[in-house]
């Protein structure tokens, strides 16, 4: 069967509460085929504050998948993930978590 998965992204930094947009206007929708994956990139500049990466499912249950290094993360290649749920705090003491960009 396949599947649709459509949503809208965004990425918050929650300390400051400041919108962040992923290389694109935020009122876009984005539709991935079922296995398929969507990228972005976005730069996160702030040492002290955590990152919420946040999926607004239209249809589907997405998976996030978030890297520092891979600008192409998977399930198999990740620094952070969420699975069944819509959102993914990094948060700021995280070892792996540093300025830069996140894919």
């Amino acid at each position: 069967m396949l599947q649709h998965l459509l949503f809208m992204t965004t990425a918050l930094v929650v300390a400051a509460n400041t919108s962040l947009t992923l290389n694109s206007p935020t009122d876009l929708s984005y539709t991935s085929q079922c296995g398929e994956y969507t990228y972005f990139e976005v730069s996160f500049p702030y040492p002290c504050q955590d990152l919420n990466v946040t999926v607004n499912a239209l249809a589907g249950n997405p998976e996030i998948y978030v890297s520092k290094t891979l600008t192409s993360p998977t399930k198999r290649d990740l620094n952070w993930s969420a699975v069944q749920t819509d959102s993914l705090l990094i948060n700021h003491f995280d070892p792996e978590s540093s300025p830069g960009k996140v894919y």
